[in-house]
């Protein structure tokens, strides 16, 4: 067996590593009708972006799937969360509009967007 012990570069840094894995998660909206304007936030299960509806010419909330938390269970749930949300209707309740699946097979949700502030935010701003 030969073993070929050239090096294939120095190490990657944290900071790289964590652009890598920005840019990895940035969804692809190709062949949708959304436009990433933004990211908005992120959680253990994925990411929202602020997007841009371009057939009804409207900001919305686009959740996704993040790429480290992709499996069957992550797609899922992510559905479950988006079908119990339009079903609920209240005031305080954030509207569903559309759910589907990205051209690299993660599943998304679009919401209207809420201007304003996180509510753990605003709580400790109250305190």
């Amino acid at each position: 067996m030969i073993v070929n012990d050239r090096s294939v570069g120095p190490p990657l840094s944290d900071a790289a590593l964590r652009r890598l894995r920005m840019i990895s998660e940035v969804p692809d909206l190709s062949h949708t009708k959304y436009d990433l304007v933004e990211p908005l936030g992120h959680g253990g299960m994925g990411s929202v972006y602020l997007a841009r509806d371009r057939v009804l010419d409207r900001l919305v909330a686009l959740k996704v799937v993040g790429t480290f938390a992709l499996s069957p269970d992550a797609t899922d749930r992510l559905l479950r969360e988006a079908k119990v949300l339009a079903r609920l209707e209240h005031p305080g309740i954030v509207p569903v509009h559309d759910v589907g699946a990205l051209p690299d097979g993660r599943a998304f949700y679009t919401m209207k967007f809420v201007r304003g502030q996180r509510l753990d935010t605003y709580l400790s701003d109250a305190t």
